[in-house]
């Protein structure tokens, strides 16, 4: 019997997960990591960091 890994999707709602939001600075996971540095405080980010974290919707995942 074979056993499915589930996965996330490539893209949520039209973005990807993986390429780069803002081209050679910030994708989605370096800004999870740095939002985790700054224990969730939005206002640390950095400005690229900040776009990435709106065109996510982070604060409605939240």
């Amino acid at each position: 019997m074979k056993t499915r890994i589930e996965k996330m999707p490539d893209r949520i709602m039209g973005r990807s997960l993986e390429d780069k939001v803002i081209p050679t600075v910030c994708n989605l996971k370096n800004m999870l990591h740095k939002l985790k540095q700054v224990n969730g405080d939005y206002t640390q980010l950095e400005p690229w960091e900040r776009r990435s974290y709106k065109a996510y919707n982070i604060k409605a995942i939240k």
